[in-house]
């Protein structure tokens, strides 16, 4: 059994710099960064429906609620650190965050599509 670790792939400074800053422009331009989906999905059958099916798993959330640094006590912003686990699959540690919902709309629409979770 061969299990890559994607996560060194993604963070190679050769073919991405800085690959720890948020930079999605780094992917357009006249001299774009390689497409990380080729190393991640390797080209496989079902790369259509997983990045469609992340794609709405993203855009209900980011579309009906606002997700923001948490605040203290005081109303000063908690700035989160971001550390990692370290195994053969790596997750960000828990850190403090605030989410708000946008309007009451969103919220029926949110427990139409997702009855069981929200």
């Amino acid at each position: 059994m061969v299990i890559t670790n994607i996560w060194v792939m993604m963070h190679d400074e050769n073919v991405y710099p800085d690959p720890f800053v948020f930079n999605p422009e780094r992917f357009t331009g006249t001299n774009p960064q390689a497409d990380p989906r080729e190393c991640v999905f390797c080209i496989c059958a079902g790369q259509h429906l997983a990045e469609t099916s992340l794609w709405i798993q993203m855009v209900l959330p980011l579309a009906t609620v606002t997700i923001s640094k948490a605040v203290d006590e005081d109303g000063k912003t908690i700035e989160p650190k971001v550390e990692f686990t370290t195994a053969i699959v790596s997750h960000v540690e828990p850190f403090q965050y605030q989410i708000t919902l946008r309007s009451l709309r969103n919220l029926a629409l949110m427990r139409q599509i997702l009855p069981d979770t929200v």
